[in-house]
């Protein structure tokens, strides 16, 4: 696939995935409208908690190295391909079948250890609650699996309407039983049934690549294949948990409200990121295992490049405007009621530090993706080893200078660790990867960046005045964020910024081929 329609392919992804943001936050206000902040969500929360913990310690492994293994059969025997599959599904038959017991049977026990200080009638319901969202869990792990599959075939345009179509029927259904006084009970099962649309979606989609799945006794195939990776690569994601935990446990220090003020900074960081990482992720994986099925190691190099510079295209302009923004941003979406100005500067600042490790977070994400592609896990684990030491030392060398805006800007230097940490032995392992084409991209996008966060500047002083209303400085802000992207977008075609030429060649192509006839047709 050429540059172009890899860049399609990713706009195609974060565009599904910012439209899915947007029917979460309306699933939310949902929620919020019929069922509040009370017990009843929390019991809810506890039973998706327990069903998603199961997830992940199952098959979840399994559908982050799938995509590598199975391209690796497909390239060499189309009938290799199919015995994993076959033998796969079965794995997910006994896996899935175990889960859904231990959520039914053990449910009470589950609610006891995460729901602990619980009333009984609490406890009761999130009991009921996990032996809905069992079937949750089920139709889930089937969804990823056939994602998988879709994204080794690098059909994009499935994997990103299935989603879209299980936030509307899970919606849909939410909303229809909570009017109907169901109760919290339509929350668990409009997760069910939009979980279990998006499965036939993605099943059907898998179909249409003539993939016939017949169960098969030889599981040893599956576990051989996959065994290895899928435990080094559960074993990364614990390891990549301890930095939560480190950093609650010396956020519990601090000022109250600290470690409140840095989940509400993180909230706003990580939407931008799982946009991106989202959009690129299947993409990058696929193009990436293909490569390393072709022995084609000088195309992974150009798509690890490209990759590079795509992520500061999108990276380094919303991680100016993060930093530039950020009081007024904050005051938008949070200050009110009993969030005052203390707690916006304290997210503000944990914001700030927080922003500036943004583009290293991303190329860390697919610097990973290199390696799981290469079926290579044991150097991740070693360096997640390495960044959790890294953040712990840091941690304790700044809190006790900057506190939590020691704890952000920890944070950030991490991710900086780790993205030298990635990158060093890829360059070892795979020779020169394009360093100096990236380092004249970056010039010209920091640049650009530059300019945009001079201009922006005075509209953010005039935002934070102390009297004006939030609905007219969310106003203002909108037209900040329209007069940056404008003035971003300018100052890249001025440089010459090859990405941009390629998104604005896609452009025009568009038009010639589709909106071009449909005027003439017209006239």
């Amino acid at each position: 696939m050429s540059r172009g329609g890899m860049l399609k392919s990713v706009g195609l992804l974060m565009g599904a995935t910012l439209l899915g943001r947007v029917f979460t936050l309306v699933r939310e206000m949902l929620v919020a409208n019929y069922f509040g902040a009370t017990a009843q969500t929390d019991a809810y929360n506890v039973a998706l908690t327990i069903t998603t913990a199961l997830l992940m310690v199952t098959v979840a492994p399994i559908a982050g190295v799938l995509v590598p293994v199975y391209v690796e059969r497909l390239n060499r025997d189309e009938s290799a391909a199919r015995e994993l599959l076959n033998s796969l599904i079965s794995l997910y038959f006994l896996l899935l079948s175990t889960c859904l017991l231990i959520a039914y049977l053990l449910a009470p026990t589950l609610v006891g250890v995460y729901g602990a200080g619980f009333a009984p009638e609490t406890a009761d319901l999130a009991v009921r609650l996990t032996r809905i969202l069992a079937l949750f869990m089920v139709t889930d792990g089937f969804f990823g699996y056939f994602q998988m599959i879709l994204t080794a075939r690098k059909d994009f345009v499935v994997i990103s309407l299935a989603p879209l179509i299980t936030s509307l029927v899970g919606m849909g259904v939410l909303w229809g039983l909570a009017a109907a006084g169901v109760g919290v009970d339509a929350m668990a099962w409009g997760l069910v049934a939009g979980n279990a649309v998006g499965l036939v979606v993605a099943w059907q989609g898998a179909r249409r690549w003539g993939i016939r799945h017949r169960p098969s006794r030889q599981l040893s195939v599956s576990v051989r294949a996959l065994g290895k990776l899928s435990v080094l690569m559960l074993l990364g994601r614990l390891i990549g948990e301890g930095n939560n935990l480190v950093d609650r446990n010396m956020l519990s220090y601090l000022a109250a409200g600290s470690i409140a003020a840095l989940g509400f900074a993180r909230n706003i960081f990580a939407l931008p990121f799982e946009v991106f990482t989202t959009g690129i992720t299947r993409v990058v994986i696929a193009h990436f295992s293909w490569s390393v099925a072709q022995d084609d190691f000088t195309q992974l190099r150009r798509d690890l490049s490209f990759s590079v510079r795509l992520a500061a295209f999108f990276m380094v302009p919303v991680t100016v405007g993060l930093i530039v923004l950020r009081i007024p941003i904050v005051q938008v979406l949070y200050q009110r009621g009993v969030f005052d100005a203390a707690a916006t500067d304290a997210t503000a600042t944990a914001l700030l530090f927080l922003s500036l490790g943004l583009y290293f977070r991303a190329l860390t994400f697919i610097g990973g993706r290199v390696f799981i592609a290469r079926q290579r896990m044991s150097f991740p684990v070693a360096a997640s080893l390495l960044v959790l030491a890294a953040h712990v030392s840091l941690n304790l060398a700044l809190i006790p200078i900057w506190q939590l805006a020691g704890i952000a800007l920890s944070l950030t230097l991490t991710e900086v660790v780790g993205t030298v940490l990635y990158y060093g032995k890829l360059r070892w392992d795979l020779g020169p990867l394009d360093g100096r084409r990236i380092l004249i991209a970056l010039a010209k996008i920091s640049l650009a960046a530059g300019v945009m966060a001079a201009l922006v500047a005075p509209l953010d002083v005039l935002m934070r005045t102390p009297t004006m209303d939030t609905l007219t400085r969310a106003g203002l802000l909108v037209v900040a964020v329209a007069w940056g992207v404008a003035v971003y977008g300018g100052m890249l075609y001025l440089v010459r910024l090859e990405e941009l030429r390629i998104v604005l060649r896609m452009g025009r192509d568009f038009l010639r081929r589709q909106v071009k006839p449909a005027l003439e047709d017209s006239v």
